[in-house]
């Protein structure tokens, strides 16, 4: 008698195309999908949202990972690959960067371009602005820098190249020397060099109506210790 009633429930499972399982993470019921993955695959998980998705990620692979909107784009990400990563938002650009690569990184804004640098590379860097230029350099290289105004020059050099370097004013001229520290110095100096520009200081006397430019020429030797004062009147 126990025999015949595993094969009727058997072929009543089968025909209805239902399966409904209980265990330590509750009931769940995959009416519409019985290949649909399970979340109690992972004790405490919540349920997955895989009706229309059969084949989706799991969200139960990582306990206590949240449900991921992935009902658009069902290959995005999987924001439960890092325990306690944020949801992604992947709805437009399902290959954008992964902003739970890192634990604890914040939203990355990939919406308009999804090449664009993520700034979970590094754990607790900030956002980065580039919606403008994608390809500007990523002030998550280095963790604590600053944010980098690279809209107009994507190509200016990167403040966050030196741990705790100030924000570089590079709108007007990138290839400006920055008096941030010696190490700075140096470094666009050699950036002067390869481009075959000038380097040229800030005014001494901001306040006055003739300020002193410092200019020296890095491409030679002849004049690398040479030093003009030009008479401007830039503020005047």
């Amino acid at each position: 008698l126990e025999e015949k009633l595993k094969t009727y429930s058997q072929q009543f499972k089968k025909a209805r195309g239902k399966i409904q399982r209980s265990d330590s993470s509750g009931q769940e019921q995959t009416d519409l999908d019985p290949n649909a993955a399970d979340s109690s695959s992972s004790p405490g998980a919540g349920r997955d949202d895989v009706e229309e998705h059969p084949n989706v990620a799991d969200s139960s692979i990582s306990p206590g990972a949240g449900s991921d909107d992935v009902e658009e784009h069902p290959n995005a990400a999987d924001s439960s690959i890092s325990p306690g990563a944020g949801s992604d938002d992947v709805e437009e650009h399902p290959n954008a960067a992964d902003s739970s690569i890192s634990p604890g990184a914040g939203r990355d804004d990939v919406e308009e371009h999804p090449n664009a640098a993520d700034s979970s590379i590094s754990p607790g860097a900030g956002s980065d602005d580039v919606e403008e230029h994608p390809n500007a350099a990523d002030s998550s290289i280095s963790p604590g820098a600053g944010s980098d105004d690279v809209e107009e020059h994507p190509n200016a050099a990167d403040s966050s190249s030196s741990p705790g370097a100030g924000s570089d004013d590079v709108e007007e001229h990138p290839n400006v020397a920055s008096e941030t520290n010696d190490k700075r110095k140096k470094y666009n100096a050699k950036m002067a060099n390869i481009e075959g520009g000038l380097k040229i200081s800030k005014p001494r006397n901001k306040d006055k109506f003739t300020s002193s430019f410092e200019i020296r020429d890095e491409r030679t030797p002849l004049y690398r210790s040479s030093v003009k004062n030009v008479q401007s009147n830039l503020y005047s």
